[in-house]
């Protein structure tokens, strides 16, 4: 619902305002020029949070996947070794 609202305040300001630009433009017409910038910055490391986010998610997801792997071959690996007969030199009881 957060969304919609912004979106359609977005909306109307481009209605209101026509220039091409985000919402730093609109800031800087509105209130001035340090608004421009702060807001510009603002949306910069927005964006700049968000891809490193899913590059975390992505991180984590594959860290995930390798431990199941690791984690199947040991079960398997000992599984293995439980089920064959140990092997026995010649000469020793």
């Amino acid at each position: 619902m957060l969304v919609v609202l912004v979106m359609r305040m977005l909306a109307e300001t481009a209605a209101a305002i026509p220039s091409s630009g985000s919402s730093s433009t609109y800031a800087e017409d509105g209130i001035g020029r340090w608004a421009g910038f702060t807001v510009g910055r603002v949306l910069g490391l927005v964006v700049l949070m968000a891809t490193d986010d899913a590059a975390r998610a992505q991180l984590a997801a594959t860290a995930g996947l390798v431990a199941v792997v690791a984690g199947i071959h040991l079960v398997q690996s000992r599984a293995v070794r439980r089920a064959r007969p140990p092997v026995r030199s010649p000469g020793r009881p």
